[in-house]
């Protein structure tokens, strides 16, 4: 197994054969694959995560109200359809959306 500093670090390895494949964050994966141009790389678009999980953003525990504030422009930006829009743009579909109701930020 080998060590990668970086998602595009990652992405030249497979594409250059030094490895099989690499699995991360698809919205990550696609935009990279994107800026790579002439690349043989693609997605896969039935694999199934073995694994589900949230995104996490990490914020200062001492201010919560950034916490909101943060919460209230992203529900902004998917409620108008910003969200979908950049998504699509990478060839993503509705299935990596997560909405404003079921995708807020929680200060742990």
């Amino acid at each position: 197994m080998a060590v990668y500093p970086s998602i595009g670090e990652a992405l030249v390895a497979v594409e250059s054969g030094k490895a099989d494949a690499f699995v991360g964050d698809s919205v990550a994966l696609v935009y990279h694959i994107e800026q790579m141009k002439k690349t043989t790389l693609a997605i896969l678009d039935d694999y199934k995560s073995q694994y589900g999980g949230n995104v996490g953003a990490a914020f200062r525990n001492d201010d919560p109200d950034f916490v909101d504030e943060w919460n209230t422009a992203l529900d902004e930006l998917k409620d108008d359809g910003t969200v979908m829009k950049i998504l699509k743009k990478y060839g993503l579909n509705e299935s990596y959306f997560v909405n404003a109701k079921d995708g807020k930020t929680i200060n742990q």
